[in-house]
């Protein structure tokens, strides 16, 4: 987890500017506080990031996702996503950052 802070810190300040959005997935509920610690140990200001995670409230105009896979592999989930990969492209940015993520990164 410190070295996928320290590789996404390193990406989004290269990408500043840029809208440049990351995914981060962990494969248990309790991995996500954990991860969202260690990125601010790494110098990722906790402002920079989100939570897609069932039970928490989502802003999903911060760069930096992190997520649960058990919440990304939902009914509800996949619904929402089909509906957002099926808008026109140029209104992506008018839903709150929904678009998609240039860097992805799974920790397992």
């Amino acid at each position: 987890t410190i070295l996928a802070g320290h590789l996404i810190k390193r990406f989004m300040d290269r990408c500043e500017g840029a809208g440049a959005r990351c995914l981060f997935v962990v494969n248990r509920c309790a991995l996500i506080d954990q991860s969202a610690a260690a990125f601010v140990r790494c110098g990722i200001d906790e402002e920079r990031f989100g939570f897609i995670k069932s039970g928490r409230s989502r802003d999903a105009a911060r760069s930096i996702q992190i997520a649960s896979i058990q919440t990304l592999l939902s009914p509800k989930e996949r619904t929402k996503r089909a509906v957002t990969e099926s808008e026109d492209a140029g209104d992506r940015d008018a839903h709150s950052g929904a678009g998609s993520f240039e860097l992805i990164i799974v920790d397992e």
